[in-house]
C-alpha cells in the first residue's frame, strides 16, 4: 500500500510538472506531445512484487554460471548472438527496431533536452554529453545518439553484437569518432562484482564453509574498495533490454550508479498486459513473424509501475513516460503515444 501511495504521488508530480513546462512554454515540452500518464496499468501482486527482488539463478545451473554478472541471461545472450550478422540487415529480424527508432529516439532527445536544460532544436543537441548504451546490440541507437553529437559508450555482453556495430560504425568516420564499443556486462563498469561467491551463493552454503565464505568475502570487500570509481555519463540508456535480463532491480540499481549527479536515465521496455502479448508475441512472433519466435517471454516484461518502483528505489526520480505505438495510418511506423499498454519509454532523473 504505501508503494502504490508513493508512486501515485510520484506520478501526480510529474504531471504537474508536465502542465506547468506547457504552460509556461518553458523547455520543449510542448514539442514533447508525450502522454502524461495520470493512470497507470494495475501493478504485480505482493507476491510477484517479491519475486522481483529475490529471484536468482536456477538451483540446476553449474556454479560457474552463477558466479557472472547477476543481470546475464546465457540463452538470452546466446539468442541474440546468433541473429548478430543481421542487424543493420533492413528486411531482417531487427526490422521492427530499425522503424521503432526514430520514436524512442526523439523521446530521448527531447526528454534529456527538457531535463538538462538543452536546446533541442540545435543540430546536434547533446552535443557534449557522453552516453552509455546498455545492451547495444548492433549500434542502432549508438549510431542516432552519435548523430545527436554525443560521445556513445555502447556495452553488449555478446562479442559478435559489439563486433557487427563497431564494423558498421567504421563505415561513416563521423560515427568512428564519436563511438566506442565494448563487449563487457554492465556490472564490470559499475566497480560491481561479477565472479567469486556473491552474497546470495555465500547464504546458501553450508555451516561448516562460513569461515572460509567470510574470507572469500574479506578478500573481495578489499579489492572493490581499491577499484578506481566508475566513470559517470551524463545519460544512460537501456532500450528493449529490461525483459532480457535477470534481476532487473538489481540492474535498475546498476544502472542508477552509472549516472551523473543531475543526469538522466531512460529505459524503454515492454508492459505486461494482455496487449502485449496479443501484439508482441502472437502478432509479432507466430502471426507476421516479423520478430524471430522466442524473442520474448511475456511473464518477464516489466509494467510501468514495476519499473517506476525499481528505480525509485535505486535512487532515480520520474521525470517522463511515454507509450510507443504502431500507427494504422502508417503501417510500420511508430509515434509516442499516451497508450502504455504495450511498448512504453521512461525518463529518470538523477539527483
Amino acid at each position: 500500500m504505501r508503494r502504490a501511495t508513493e508512486l501515485r504521488r510520484l506520478l501526480r508530480n510529474v504531471n504537474a510538472r508536465a502542465w506547468s513546462l506547457q504552460c509556461n512554454g518553458h523547455g520543449p515540452a510542448a514539442h514533447l506531445q508525450l502522454g502524461w500518464t495520470e493512470h497507470l496499468p494495475q501493478g504485480p501482486s505482493t507476491s510477484n512484487r517479491a519475486s522481483l527482488n529475490t529471484s536468482t539463478a536456477s538451483a540446476a545451473e553449474p556454479a560457474n554460471q552463477q558466479k557472472v554478472a547477476p543481470s546475464i541471461d546465457k540463452k538470452e545472450a546466446e539468442k541474440f548472438a546468433a541473429l548478430a550478422s543481421q542487424w543493420w540487415d533492413p528486411a531482417g529480424p531487427f526490422a521492427p527496431l530499425h522503424r521503432f527508432n526514430p520514436a524512442r529516439c526523439k523521446f530521448i532527445r527531447d526528454a534529456t533536452c527538457a531535463m538538462q536544460g538543452l536546446d533541442y532544436q540545435q543540430g546536434e543537441p547533446l552535443a557534449g554529453l557522453h552516453v552509455l548504451d546498455v545492451g547495444c546490440g548492433g549500434g542502432i541507437l549508438s549510431e542516432s545518439m552519435a548523430r545527436l553529437g554525443a560521445q556513445v559508450h555502447g556495452i553488449d555482453i555478446t562479442e559478435e553484437n559489439t563486433r557487427v556495430a563497431s564494423q558498421h560504425a567504421a563505415l561513416d568516420p563521423l560515427l568512428q569518432s564519436r563511438i566506442r564499443y565494448e563487449c563487457t556486462p554492465v556490472e564490470a563498469l559499475a566497480g560491481a562484482e561479477i565472479q567469486g561467491t556473491s552474497h546470495l551463493d555465500a547464504a546458501a552454503q553450508r555451516p561448516e564453509h562460513e569461515q572460509q565464505g567470510q574470507q572469500q568475502g574479506q578478500q573481495q570487500q578489499q579489492q572493490q574498495e581499491e577499484q578506481p570509481p566508475p566513470q559517470l555519463y551524463n545519460l544512460v540508456l537501456a532500450s528493449e533490454v529490461l525483459e532480457h535480463v535477470k534481476r532487473p532491480d538489481r540492474f535498475c540499481g546498476t544502472l542508477a550508479k552509472l549516472a551523473a549527479p543531475g543526469g538522466t536515465v531512460i529505459i524503454s521496455t515492454l508492459n505486461r498486459t494482455p496487449a502485449s502479448f496479443a501484439l508482441g508475441i502472437v502478432g509479432a512472433e507466430y502471426i507476421t513473424r516479423v520478430v524471430p519466435r522466442g524473442t520474448h517471454q511475456w511473464d518477464r516484461f516489466i509494467t510501468p509501475e514495476e519499473l517506476v518502483i525499481m528505480a525509485s528505489e535505486a535512487g532515480l526520480t520520474l521525470s517522463h513516460m511515454a507509450g510507443i505505438q504502431l500507427q494504422p495510418r502508417m503501417p510500420g511506423s511508430f509515434a509516442l503515444t499516451d497508450d502504455t499498454s504495450v511498448n512504453y519509454i521512461a525518463a529518470f532523473y538523477k539527483p
